[in-house]
């Protein structure tokens, strides 16, 4: 049995887990992304329209670019 990201060889379901889980975002969350919304230099991601449909930011992890 595997655990974690590795139960996954979809690239695009690793890329949403990684977001998800460490960011603490949900899944609504993540597939409402936009490129422009991710500011890597800064490591953060940019949430619109989230719970109570305010905008907020979290945390980027490393984990992202070792996909």
């Amino acid at each position: 049995m595997r655990n974690g990201l590795s139960a996954t060889s979809n690239i695009k379901h690793k890329a949403i887990l990684t977001l998800m889980y460490p960011g603490g975002l949900w899944v609504r969350e993540v597939i409402r992304l936009r490129p422009e919304d991710v500011d890597a230099n800064r490591k953060l991601i940019h949430i619109k329209g989230s719970k109570g449909r305010k905008d907020g930011y979290t945390l980027l992890s490393d984990v992202v670019f070792q996909i």
